[in-house]
């Protein structure tokens, strides 16, 4: 129901870093998480004790519910039992009874802790598994998760035929939503003991359901039958505390830890942190404490309060705009123009001149006596005078002149020797645009082609 984040105090010089516990989200908004939650903070932080983790503050941030815990440095006991199942060993036998050992001293404390406003002692823990047995590289062993811890006085584990807790851990009455007591803790701790001693699972099945069927028959196997070095008196205190019947289990868990120091005694085994950290450092490699490389930023500083002053209106756009647009339209409106004005219309069509009957034969002026024709060329017949005029007096021309066409004296056929110069009679002058290809020189002599 929650996620944990690693967090340390803003400025903290120390460097010490806190577990952070927030409630997911999605069950913000649920008030059966939201109970669960407070009742974790209720008992929690009443708790004092050296194998419990203890809750230091709380809160609500944004619509999420927080508390802040101790953080332990290490693993939990299930990532220690699955690398041992990993290396095919068995957990060092001192190890595993002072983890338990130290699990059943923390348990027994939160069923006579009274709670924070006094009372009938007994809280009960309902959720004594691997995971929520949490090992510090010294060696240290604390209870974790009292989330669906409940007071002695509720009767039922949950809502009509609920049941809370993980499966493989849960008592028979837990799976068959009794009253519960701290003898259901007892049974869980019962399971932690087998399976540190063996490291093998105890009740596991394809399902929950045939996993609750082995919890309420005791379908299981005695430590003895998988191992029958095991034993003997290790063995009763198993059987002892997985009894089906809790009439029949150790009446507190105090009691059971006693039992455990009273055969390691007998054994002459040394039980303590040292044992269980010589097992960790076994398994899992040592990692440095956890602490942040740069400090982070101080908070800011209170600053005093000012009067309000309204902001001034932003700038408008328009001016910058039309700045921009305006010369962009005058550019485009004086480029079209100079299109328009260097595009040639069309020439009017020339309109047939009249056919002269008899042009009067006229002498062109020239300052120049007359140069005689080569002999084989005939004499040219008179010229008009406004034609003897072309090409400064000097070109002369035969045949009608109505045949003449002003398109064929364009600009630029000048270098053709038959291409008569401008007349005299001076037109309004327009630019013309200059053709791709040139226009076919018609003979003069031949007739006029059609119109």
């Amino acid at each position: 129901m929650a996620e944990v984040f690693l967090a340390r105090p803003i400025g903290d010089p120390r460097s010490v870093v806190y577990a952070l516990k927030c409630i997911l989200p999605h069950f913000a908004d649920d008030p059966r998480f939201v109970q669960m939650f407070h009742r974790e903070l209720t008992i929690a932080t009443g708790l004092c004790h050296p194998n419990l983790v203890s809750v230091l503050d709380h809160g609500r941030e944004e619509g999420r519910h927080f508390m802040v815990m101790e953080y332990v440095h290490g693993a939990d006991l299930a990532k220690l039992l699955r690398t041992t199942g990993e290396q095919d060993v068995r957990p060092p036998l001192a190890a595993a009874l002072s983890v338990v050992l130290a699990v059943a001293r923390g348990l027994h404390h939160l069923h006579e802790w009274p709670g924070k406003h006094g009372g009938a002692p007994g809280f009960v823990h309902r959720d004594v598994s691997p995971s929520n047995v949490l090992i510090g590289f010294d060696g240290s062993v604390k209870v974790a998760d009292f989330g669906v811890a409940t007071a002695t006085a509720h009767t039922r584990t949950t809502d009509a035929g609920g049941v809370k807790g993980k499966m493989g851990y849960l008592s028979p009455e837990q799976c068959r939503s009794e009253a519960l007591d701290r003898r259901s803790d007892v049974f869980a701790l019962g399971v932690l003991l087998y399976e540190s001693t063996l490291g093998e699972r105890l009740f596991y099945a394809e399902n929950d359901y045939a996993v609750m069927h082995q919890i309420v028959s005791a379908e299981y196997d005695p430590p003895r039958e998988r191992d029958p070095e095991y034993p003997t008196e290790l063995e009763a205190i198993v059987l002892k505390a997985l009894a089906s019947a809790k009439e029949d289990r150790f009446e507190t868990a105090g009691a059971m830890a006693d039992a455990i120091e009273a055969f390691a005694e007998a054994q002459g085994l040394t039980l303590g942190n040292e044992a269980i950290a010589s097992w960790m450092s076994s398994l899992i490699p040592w990692e440095p404490y956890p602490a942040f490389a740069a400090t982070p930023p101080e908070p800011p500083s209170v600053t005093p309060t000012v009067a309000a002053v309204p902001a001034p209106p932003p700038p408008s756009r328009w001016p910058m705009i039309a700045a921009i647009a305006v010369p962009a339209s005058v550019g485009v409106l004086v480029a079209a123009l100079v299109l328009i004005a260097g595009r040639d219309p069309d020439p009017p069509a020339p309109s047939p001149a009249p056919a002269a009957a008899a042009p009067a034969p006229l002498a062109a002026p020239s300052p120049q006596p007359p140069t005689p024709a080569p002999p084989n060329v005939p004499q040219p017949a008179a010229v008009d005078p406004d034609l003897a005029l072309l090409n400064g007096g000097n070109a002369e021309f035969e045949g009608d002149t109505a045949l003449l066409d002003p398109a064929d004296f364009a600009e630029g056929d000048a270098e053709d020797p038959h291409s008569p110069a401008p007349t005299t009679q001076r037109r309004k002058k327009r630019r013309r645009k200059k053709p791709k290809s040139r226009r076919p020189k018609y003979d003069l002599d031949a007739p006029r082609p059609p119109q």
